[in-house]
Order: C-alpha cells, then sequence, then structure tokens
C-alpha cells in the first residue's frame, strides 16, 4: 500500500488585517501559486486577539515557498516583470506617464487646429520619434480624429423628432442629450487643463520639487482666532488657509 505524501504549508506572509493577506494572495494566485489564509475569522470575530494568534497567516505549499518569497522581495523592492525582463516601477511609471502625457500634448495642439490628416507621415515620425511604434503612432493618430470629431459635436433636436420620441416608449429620448461620451469628457479636461507652453518655476523649498501647488491646505500653527472658534464650537477648529502644497515632500508654505 503507497503512502500518500503529505503536503507540508510554511507561512509566506503575516498581516494584522485580513484584507492585506487576501491582496497578496491574489498577486500570488496570478502566478500559479496557491494560497491558503488562516486565522482570518478568528480575526474578524475579536480584532484585538489579532496580535496574540499572530495576525492572520499566508500559507503556500513548501515546494512553493521559495517562489513566493522571491516574488513578494521583488515586490518589496518595487520590482515588476514579464516573461522577457524585470522593470523598476518607478522607472517604468515614469515612462508610461510621459508617454502620455504626450499623447494629451498631441491631443491639444490639434484642439484648436483639426487638420491632422495634413502630413501624416510626417505625424508618424514624430510619434516613432517619442518611443511609440509605428503601430501605436496609428492609433494615437485614429485617436485623436475621433477626439477631434467628437470635439465638434453638437447637440440637435427638432421639434418632430421630440413629438416622435415624446409618444414611442419604447425608445431613449435623453439620448439625444448625450451626443459626446463620458470619456470624451474626462480626456478634455485633462487636455485643457494641461499647460504645455511652459514649466512651472515654481519650486518647493524643503525639496526643490516642481510638483506643488497652491491651494487650501491644514495650517498647523495654532493662533488665538482659531483657540477662542474652537471654545465656540466646543471642539478643535480645523485651521485651514490658503498655502503652497508640495505633493512630494508634504511641505506646507505661505510663500515662495
Amino acid at each position: 500500500m503507497e503512502q500518500s505524501s503529505k503536503i507540508v504549508l510554511k507561512t509566506v506572509f503575516n498581516s494584522t488585517y485580513p484584507i492585506d493577506c487576501h491582496i497578496v494572495k491574489g498577486r500570488l494566485e496570478t502566478e500559479g501559486i496557491q494560497c491558503f489564509v488562516f486565522d482570518e475569522n478568528m480575526v474578524n470575530v475579536n480584532p484585538f486577539n489579532s496580535v496574540a494568534v499572530g495576525g492572520v497567516k499566508l500559507k503556500v505549499s513548501s515546494d512553493q515557498f521559495e517562489k513566493a518569497k522571491l516574488i513578494l522581495t521583488k515586490l518589496e523592492n518595487n520590482f515588476l516583470w514579464d516573461d522577457e525582463s524585470e522593470y523598476q516601477k518607478e522607472v517604468l511609471f515614469l515612462n508610461e506617464f510621459e508617454r502620455q502625457k504626450f499623447i494629451l500634448e498631441f491631443k491639444k495642439r490639434f484642439l484648436s487646429n483639426s487638420k491632422i490628416q495634413d502630413n501624416e507621415s510626417e505625424l508618424i515620425k514624430l510619434i516613432v520619434s517619442k518611443g511609440f511604434s509605428e503601430e501605436e503612432a496609428k492609433e494615437i493618430i485614429t485617436d485623436t480624429k475621433d477626439f477631434l470629431q467628437q470635439n465638434n459635436l453638437k447637440f440637435v433636436f427638432m421639434w418632430k423628432q421630440f413629438w416622435y420620441e415624446l409618444f414611442d416608449f419604447e425608445r431613449d429620448f435623453f439620448k439625444y442629450f448625450r451626443v459626446k461620451t463620458n470619456e470624451f469628457y474626462i480626456e478634455k479636461e485633462l487636455i485643457e487643463n494641461l499647460d504645455i507652453d511652459k514649466e512651472s518655476t515654481e519650486k518647493c523649498p524643503n525639496c526643490g520639487s516642481n510638483n506643488i501647488k497652491f491651494g487650501w491646505a491644514i495650517d498647523y500653527k495654532w493662533d488665538i482666532l482659531f483657540i477662542v472658534l474652537s471654545f465656540l464650537f466646543v471642539s478643535p477648529f480645523p485651521p485651514y488657509r490658503k498655502k503652497y502644497h508640495c505633493f512630494d515632500c508634504g511641505h506646507n508654505c505661505k510663500n515662495l
């Protein structure tokens, strides 16, 4: 009689919160690793016992343990990978950000001048010089043409159509008000707020980043006005003021 081999499970990840284990579980399962979550119900019943039981545990079989640990190590070091190579996440995201920014700039240049059909071959060469393939360049031009076509659409509704739609209960009357897609309005807002003519000269005095904006922010320096307001409202009054906020280091300042 053959003796069945037992599967030994080893803990590859643990956390105080069950959701963390499920996020890691989903990532490992995409790599073909079977995962099991332990002590989740015990923590859900009494979260204060999470530390006492060692948190929620994510376990894998011992023969997949090393592969799972390698994947988690790469993720902790901000690496992404595919069948060809590994990539630093920050560099990959920065490159993708620059690509998407160029596409928005490309569409914005034709928003006021829709003659994109002229010298299409030159446009393809321009897009390819920015790191896109020729197929991607043609797709960008086609998408830009669709964007400009939607931008020129206008709401037109005749009284004859109104009475026809009013008495035809199986048709949608409000479709005439939605002549443009929701994606168009989102993309147009991004394009209109994109400044391609000049770069921001404002820099954070703390880290030197130009990822800074002026607006409402919390002022952590209390003064007599906010103390009085706090007593009147019987609770700490939030000291909101307009300041410069750096989105890289979180520094706030009144003047640059």
